[in-house]
């Protein structure tokens, strides 16, 4: 029987362990250091001008980041897979691997008949699907990195204000770029802007409505989900969540960050709070889209856009507006249903979350507790106080003040 034998591995350590993580570690330097050049090119796609060959090397580029973000991939996770893996992560990792699959297929082979009459192949062939694998592999392995950071026993408030730095600086850069606006715009007012978007202060210094293009309002959105919610919540959900797992010092690190008592329960809190901001922004801007007169827009799309916008900006507290009056534009200053959802989706942003916990556990306890007990009649032997304190104190006095100004302002 031969023996596997692999040069350079140590002595201690088995050849053919030590080839499986030589491989394993090639593969996702591979999908980070090519992710981010990859990341970088769609950047200069959407952000500059160009045509005829730059635009036939690009579609030739997207081609080869598929192939070789699939190839990395597999090598991955074949790797991956001779140890035991869930069901789940197995399948979301097929499902992955044949979208890869057609996508590299469908751009091959862009005029088969095969792929023309099937709108779903047709649309692997475009370039908007090899943005969205390569955003997907760029903010996966990004995540993933940015976990090994919270290892070196740094103060959480300090990655907290680098975390803000970085994510100004790259905002404001985005800003620079002569696809975000119609006219160009200074550094001093790009850099204002990205301040303003992340601190979610709403000052601006440039109309919002007439400076700024579908993409650079986009990098703006962004800019504010991310700084509403705080870039580290999002890159530390999906760095758990791209690699399965988190250590025992990233768990202590994310514990102080989202100041979650129980050590257990730190991945479920991260999930909470991205899933609740995704979810009550979705609503809210389903809302404001009902709320709408389609004629003050051209598409069904600009209503989208703009629905999805000021829930965003509403949720986060940011005061970004893509009217240039504001609230007080023509067709939108009598829109009083309009009005009074961006005030409540302001109220439950300024709120905070462990006042939304609060009561999600509440009305979790009265709807399906209470009435389970109910039909299995059970008597109850103990209430617990579910409405803490604080949840009184912040409701009551938000409540007070808003109630206050209201009767100061009539």
């Amino acid at each position: 029987m031969i023996k596997w034998k692999f040069r350079g591995a140590p002595k201690d350590v088995d050849e053919v362990i030590y080839f499986r993580r030589s491989l394993l570690k090639l593969s996702s330097d591979v999908l980070f250091y090519f992710g981010i050049v990859a990341f970088l090119v769609v950047l200069y796609d959407f952000g500059f001008r160009h045509a005829g060959i730059i635009d036939t090397t690009l579609n030739g580029f997207y081609l080869l980041s598929l192939i070789v973000i699939f190839a990395a991939l597999t090598v991955r996770n074949v790797i991956a897979f001779k140890r035991p893996a869930q069901k789940g992560e197995k399948l979301y990792a097929y499902l992955l691997y044949g979208l890869l699959a057609l996508g590299i297929v469908t751009r091959l082979f862009p005029e088969s008949a095969f792929v023309t009459g099937f709108s779903p192949l047709a649309f692997l062939s475009k370039n908007f699907f090899a943005y969205l694998i390569i955003i997907y592999v760029f903010l996966g392995e990004l995540s993933k990195r940015s976990l090994a950071i919270y290892n070196q026993n740094l103060n959480p408030a300090l990655m907290f204000v680098l975390s803000f730095l970085l994510l100004i600086t790259i905002g404001a850069s985005l800003l620079l770029l002569p696809q975000s606006t119609f006219r160009g715009i200074s550094v001093t007012d790009a850099f204002f802007t990205s301040v303003s978007a992340v601190c979610v202060t709403g000052l601006i210094v440039v109309d919002t409505a007439t400076y700024f293009t579908a993409f650079g309002k986009t990098v703006i959105l962004v800019l504010i989900q991310l700084g509403g919610l705080g870039v580290m919540t999002f890159t530390s959900f999906f760095g758990v969540f791209f690699q399965g797992s988190s250590s025992f010092q990233n768990q202590l690190f994310l514990k102080d960050f989202v100041n979650e008592t129980k050590l257990g329960e730190t991945f479920r809190t991260l999930v909470k709070v991205i899933g609740f901001t995704i979810g009550i922004e979705l609503f809210g801007a389903l809302l404001i889209f009902l709320s709408l007169d389609p004629t003050n827009f051209q598409s069904a799309a600009d209503q989208i856009q703009f629905s999805v916008f000021h829930s965003i900006s509403a949720f986060c507290n940011a005061g970004f507006s893509t009217l240039t009056n504001n609230l007080y534009e023509t067709g939108f200053r009598y829109n009083y249903n309009f009005h009074l959802i961006i005030a409540f989706l302001i109220v439950f942003g300024g709120l905070g979350f462990p006042i939304i916990f609060n009561y999600y556990k509440y009305l979790k306890h009265h709807l399906i507790f209470r009435p389970r007990q109910y039909i299995l009649n059970k008597e109850f032997y103990h209430t617990p106080r579910i409405i803490n304190v604080n949840t009184n104190i912040v409701v009551a006095t938000t409540a007070f003040l808003l109630l206050f100004g209201t009767v100061l302002y009539f």
